[in-house]
């Protein structure tokens, strides 16, 4: 843990400064919080000196707000509020931290976790950044590879409490990725837990394998996934290709 620690730091250093990498604000509904990602594709070879730099510039992706990011955000400043007041929360693929401390207004505690360092760095550095104290409070961040029984309880340590609430934007891409997240999800959650999860509409066969998670052994449907709609400040984040942002709503039997 004390290793990673320390790449995460790096990277902290590494990014600071980086004008690629810029604080913005997500505000909605009185709701307001500050952030740190990418914006941009540009790289630059020429600092990856390190593998540790190297990682930041390969590994982009987790750097940046993804598509269901703004809706989900949205959401949880809104009408989903409700859905997470006083609970303890766990965030898989958090990113950058938005959807984390956007939930952290209304919940308990919210642990943000990631497997990319370059991720957990740029959660610790929008927490650093963020003024509200209450949500610094809050949010934890932790590196979690899912399927890992050890980070799993690195997670359920931070949190000292059982999570009844897990919740993340487009974190799933592929069926085998949609199995390693849902167990990890499953080992986190108390029974009747509940999983938000908000995915952006990218293809017939990945839809499909969303809908075909409940029920099951595991899991209950609780309801129709629900269409998010995002606001005209951020509908421009949710790209043209994608028919839209559905929620789906598991409960851990």
């Amino acid at each position: 843990m004390s290793d990673v620690r320390a790449v995460v730091q790096e990277i902290v250093e590494y990014v600071r400064g980086d004008d690629r990498f810029q604080t913005l604000t997500f505000d909605f509904k009185g709701c307001r919080v500050v952030y740190k990602a990418r914006v941009g594709t540009k790289v630059d070879w020429g600092r990856a000196d390190t593998a540790v730099k190297k990682e930041v510039e390969e590994n982009t992706l987790p750097q940046k707000i993804w598509p269901a990011s703004f809706p989900m955000a949205e959401w949880l400043a809104g009408e989903g509020g409700k859905e997470v007041e006083g609970k303890v929360v766990a965030e898989l693929g958090s990113g950058v931290g938005l959807v984390g401390m956007v939930a952290a207004l209304k919940a308990d505690k919210v642990v943000m976790s990631d497997l990319a360092p370059a991720s957990v760095a740029l959660c610790s550095l929008s927490l650093e950044l963020e003024g509200n104290e209450s949500i610094k409070d809050k949010c934890k961040v932790t590196k979690l590879k899912w399927g890992t029984p050890s980070d799993h309880e690195t997670a359920l340590d931070l949190a000292q409490a059982p999570f009844n609430c897990v919740i993340g934007a487009d974190v799933f891409y592929f069926r085998a990725s949609l199995k390693a997240g849902l167990a990890t999800a499953s080992a986190l959650l108390s029974k009747g837990g509940i999983f938000y999860c908000a995915s952006a509409v990218r293809s017939d066969q990945m839809e499909d394998a969303l809908h075909e998670v409940a029920p099951s052994d595991e899991w209950d449907l609780l309801e129709e996934p629900a269409k998010l709609v995002c606001s005209a400040e951020h509908e421009g984040q949710v790209h043209k290709d994608f028919e839209g942002v559905l929620l789906f709503r598991w409960m851990r039997k």
